[in-house]
């Protein structure tokens, strides 16, 4: 394309992209679309493994992660956690929480993706998410039988269950039957599930 102007003829020349999406919106980066938010959890103090995890993608750039941590659930208070966090090889993005004192904390976490040709970035914030530490349990030392009837019981609520106790039988009813081959292997060997 060309222009008169009064010095003489200027070429200009363009490159144009069949993007649309960088004609149209004037924004040259994907905002991170959430693929796996992270999710409420409830522990007591001594549980060991707990993690808060997320995982964000974008069509052309790469995702990097911020963790914050806030004491009112507002987030008014939100600072960056000081928890370690991670990424793994598939993108899955990982923060490893202690539960050593009881109390009640807030999380979110902001996708952020940068693509370095166009030098600018675009951030994504997850959903809010509350982990609550509860007592320890120190579980009935007499118990030695117990009976389940939910089927969302997972490895750390059986390993909870254990604790502090001589568990040695548990039945399972209602809905908790349809899991009966995870429960064996939650409790384990020595506790007889059926």
């Amino acid at each position: 394309m060309s222009w008169t102007v009064p010095e003489g003829e200027v070429q200009l020349y363009a490159e144009v992209t069949d993007d649309s999406r960088y004609a149209t919106s004037g924004t040259f980066v994907d905002a991170p679309a959430w693929d796996e938010q992270p999710t409420s959890l409830v522990a007591h103090v001594g549980d060991e493994g707990l993690a808060l995890k997320a995982k964000a993608s974008v069509s052309d750039g790469e995702v990097s992660y911020q963790w914050f941590r806030a004491g009112a659930e507002d987030f008014s208070d939100a600072t960056p956690a000081p928890e370690v966090s991670s990424v793994d090889v598939e993108g899955v993005a990982a923060l490893e929480l202690e539960a050593g004192t009881e109390g009640v904390a807030y999380y979110r976490v902001k996708a952020t993706n940068a693509v370095a040709k166009w030098n600018q970035t675009r951030s994504s914030l997850s959903d809010l998410v509350k982990v609550e530490i509860l007592p320890a349990f120190k579980g009935c030392k007499k118990l030695k039988k117990a009976t389940v009837l939910a089927k969302q019981l997972d490895k750390k609520s059986c390993k909870n269950m254990k604790k502090g106790t001589k568990l040695k039988k548990v039945k399972l009813k209602g809905a908790a039957k349809a899991s009966k081959k995870a429960y064996k292997k939650y409790f384990g060997k020595k506790v007889k599930v059926k």
